[in-house]
C-alpha cells in the first residue's frame, strides 16, 4: 500500500482529496498538513511516506510561497517523490515546478483517475503530467522566447542572489531564511553555476551589471 502525505491549506480539498484517495485499497493517507512549517515539522518525524502530494498555493504568498515550499522538501527529502497538486494549469507555473524537483504535476481539475495514475507513476521514479498539459507546456517551450538572465535560478536561488549582493555573509542569510550555513552554501554554489560566474569578485560585478537588489 501507498503511503501518501497530502499538504494543502484549503480544509474542504484536502478533506474532499483524502477522501477520494482512502477510497482506494492502494493507497493510505499517513499525514496531513495545511502549511508549510507543518508539513516540514512532520517531514523530520518518523512517518514513513512513499508519496506527498503538495499544494503550489500556500497561504497568501501563493505560488511563490509553495514553489519554496517545494524547494525546501527536495532539500530536506531529495528521495521523497513530490506530486504538485494545483489549481494552476499555467505552462510557465508548471515548467517551474518541475525544475524545482516535482516528479509530477496535476491539477485540481484532474479525474480521480489521473491523479491515481500520478501516484503510481512517481512512486516508481517516473515522471508525470497531467494529459490535459502536455500540449500547452510543450508547445510554450518549443516556442522561440528571450529568457531573462535570472530564468534558470529557483525562487530560494534568487532570494540567495539578492541577500548576497546587498552584501550579506552566508551566515547572516542563513539565520534570516532559516536554512543552515551549509544549504545555503550549495544554493550559492549551484546559482554560480547557472550564471557562468566563477568566483566571488565575479558574481557580485554580475550582480552589479544586472541590477540585483
Amino acid at each position: 500500500m501507498i503511503r501518501l502525505m497530502v499538504c494543502d491549506d484549503h480544509e474542504m480539498v484536502r478533506t474532499a482529496l483524502v477522501r477520494a484517495l482512502q477510497g482506494d485499497g492502494r493507497f493510505t493517507v499517513v499525514a496531513e498538513a495545511d502549511s508549510a512549517a507543518q508539513l516540514l515539522a512532520q517531514l523530520g518525524g518518523e512517518t514513513a511516506i512513499d508519496v506527498l502530494l503538495l499544494d503550489l498555493s500556500l497561504g497568501r504568498d501563493g505560488v511563490t510561497a509553495g514553489l519554496q515550499t517545494l524547494e525546501q522538501v527536495v532539500g530536506r527529502r531529495p528521495d521523497l517523490p513530490v506530486l504538485a497538486v494545483s489549481m494552476h494549469d499555467e505552462p510557465e507555473i508548471v515548467r517551474r515546478a518541475l525544475q524545482t524537483g516535482a516528479r509530477g504535476y496535476v491539477t485540481k481539475d484532474s479525474s480521480i483517475d489521473v491523479l491515481q495514475e500520478a501516484i503510481l507513476q512517481v512512486v516508481q521514479g517516473r515522471r508525470f503530467l497531467d494529459p490535459n498539459l502536455v500540449e500547452p507546456v510543450v508547445t510554450r517551450a518549443a516556442a522561440p522566447s528571450r529568457q531573462s538572465w535570472d530564468s534558470p535560478l529557483t525562487p530560494r536561488e534568487r532570494e540567495v542572489l539578492q541577500l548576497i549582493s546587498a552584501g550579506q555573509r552566508l551566515r547572516d542569510i542563513a539565520i534570516q531564511l532559516g536554512l543552515s550555513v551549509k544549504t545555503v552554501s550549495t544554493h550559492k554554489m549551484r546559482l554560480m553555476q547557472k550564471l557562468d560566474v566563477s568566483n566571488n569578485a565575479d558574481l557580485i560585478r554580475f550582480c552589479v551589471e544586472h541590477g540585483v537588489r
